[in-house]
């Protein structure tokens, strides 16, 4: 079984959103939200082959993986004995920019929100 290394980012990330729950849905939705991550990262410890691609799933020459859990991405990369978790980031956000630079919305509507 591979052992899990968490980024500084990914914690700080994930304070930032157990507070956010908190504040907008409650301790128990918060809670709900969290315990599901938790057990996808176990998971991902025995069966390290469930996330996605980044090179296939979005043709960026990366060796990141990702999962989708409880309206969150998980970014992660692996080696042989140890699981990464780069950072985690809400479905809201624009994380392909935030992560490689490429840019997902078009100049019109970046004016349009500006505006």
């Amino acid at each position: 079984m591979k052992r899990i290394v968490y980024s500084p980012d990914y914690k700080e990330k994930l304070t930032v959103i157990r507070n956010w729950l908190d504040l907008r849905f409650g301790k128990d939705n918060r809670t709900k939200h969290m315990t599901e991550i938790k057990k996808r990262l176990t998971s991902l410890k025995e069966f390290s082959g469930q996330g996605m691609s980044v090179r296939d799933m979005f043709g960026v020459d990366s060796d990141y993986e990702f999962l989708y859990v409880s309206h969150n991405y998980i970014f992660y990369y692996q080696d042989a004995e140890t699981i990464y978790i780069v950072n985690i980031y809400d479905e809201r956000e624009d994380f392909m920019y935030k992560l490689f630079g490429i840019r997902t919305t078009s100049e019109e509507t970046d004016q349009y929100w500006r505006e």
